[in-house]
């Protein structure tokens, strides 16, 4: 299981309170439990900005993925080697085509690729437009470019350009090696990955 970034770690410890009387009250009550499931099938993406509110990082979550995941009945992540190359497909069907309907009624100001970006994944559940993961380096597909280049070793890596991969090499050197480089994520994913990392910890699991 991955650990709670440094950075985001502050944020956790001061909504560990509220979230562990959270835990007790349905843990008590079979009734609440199961009304809780409910909700959540039915309002995920509200339910997850909420939690994320009392972290303080709801401002940081794409608007266009909490609308999606009040749609779907899966979360999207990271599924290459776990499921089939046909549901990893289908699953990139449905979460699309809600951010389509994002864009096309919620009337956002922003342009479509920036949302797209942020928020579309691919038939692997990562990000649809990978991006360039060279320090200092924000070019992203179909925004900056047609398409990233792996590293040629992992497969796991992406970069726009050479150089940007001979001025990351050092740094990625050691991991390429063990290939042990985790898959790219939407922010949104990571900030999903930060929330159940900390609620899980609270919760005894």
């Amino acid at each position: 299981m991955p650990e709670v970034s440094p950075d985001v770690q502050p944020y956790f410890d001061a909504g560990l309170g509220v979230t562990s009387q959270i835990f007790a009250e349905l843990q008590a009550n079979p009734d609440i439990m199961r009304a809780a499931v409910d909700m959540l099938q039915q309002r995920k993406g509200q339910m997850l900005r909420s939690a994320l509110q009392m972290f303080g990082r709801a401002d940081e979550m794409e608007p266009a993925y909490l609308f999606a995941m009040d749609f779907v009945d899966f979360f999207p992540k990271p599924w290459s080697g776990i499921l089939s190359k046909l549901e990893g497909h289908k699953r990139m069907s449905e979460w699309n085509k809600e951010v389509d309907r994002y864009i096309e009624t919620m009337h956002d100001p922003r342009n479509r690729i920036d949302i797209e970006v942020e928020s579309k994944i691919g038939p692997h559940g990562g990000p649809l437009y990978r991006f360039c993961e060279a320090e200092d380096c924000d070019k992203v597909e179909g925004r900056d470019l047609d398409k990233m280049k792996a590293c040629s070793q992992c497969q796991l890596v992406f970069y726009c350009s050479k150089e940007c991969q001979k001025s990351s090499w050092k740094a990625h050197k050691d991991e390429c090696k063990l290939k042990k480089h985790p898959p790219q994520q939407l922010h949104a994913q990571w900030l999903m990955e930060q929330l159940m990392v900390g609620m899980s910890g609270v919760a005894g699991m």
